[in-house]
């Protein structure tokens, strides 16, 4: 939970309102805010975080967002992007931020463990963010640069409008 000086509401009002920073001040504005924000765990601040990205230039900002979403749990991490996916992949087309943020920056290699607890969240969401999450990591370029989930892909059960299921032959 947030730190009880730390005003929330405003805060994600700010940091939403400059989120695409047009002067060099905005730009340092909005840093420092999201590096406030840095060991506060919540999940509302991670999705606030997620929240940020767009496809308008942000001149090297969305890196501070990165770091500190890397410092969050992969639980609260993940919860987070897939709540947000089904916005933040419209949002971010053309910059394929949506693409990058399915990685968790918060560790270099993923194990069996943080595989299956990536699983239990996934199967947890609604029918929308777990297709939406499916099409971002069975792509073939991300199952080349992420391994893991290749592990995972298979894994993720999504229910067709025939009632089928997606998948098992998805990594093939």
């Amino acid at each position: 939970m947030p730190e009880p000086s730390f005003d929330f509401a405003k805060w994600r009002e700010r940091v939403l309102d400059i989120r695409d920073p047009k002067t060099h001040g905005e730009s340092l504005e909005f840093c420092r805010l999201v590096e406030s924000a840095a060991g506060m765990h919540d999940i509302e601040v991670a999705r606030t975080l997620f929240n940020t990205f767009t496809d308008k230039p942000d001149s090297g900002v969305k890196e501070a967002v990165i770091r500190v979403l890397a410092s969050f749990d992969l639980k609260t991490y993940y919860r987070a992007y897939l709540e947000e996916l089904p916005r933040l992949a419209p949002a971010t087309r053309k910059q394929r931020w949506y693409e990058l943020l399915a990685a968790y920056p918060g560790t270099e290699s993923m194990g069996q463990r943080e595989c299956d607890e990536i699983l239990s969240i996934v199967q947890g969401m609604p029918v929308e963010n777990r297709r939406a999450y499916l099409n971002v990591i069975r792509r073939e370029d991300f199952l080349l640069h992420h391994d893991w989930a290749a592990y995972v892909v298979p894994r993720v059960r999504v229910e067709t409008r025939h009632g089928e299921r997606e998948g098992d032959s998805d990594a093939e």
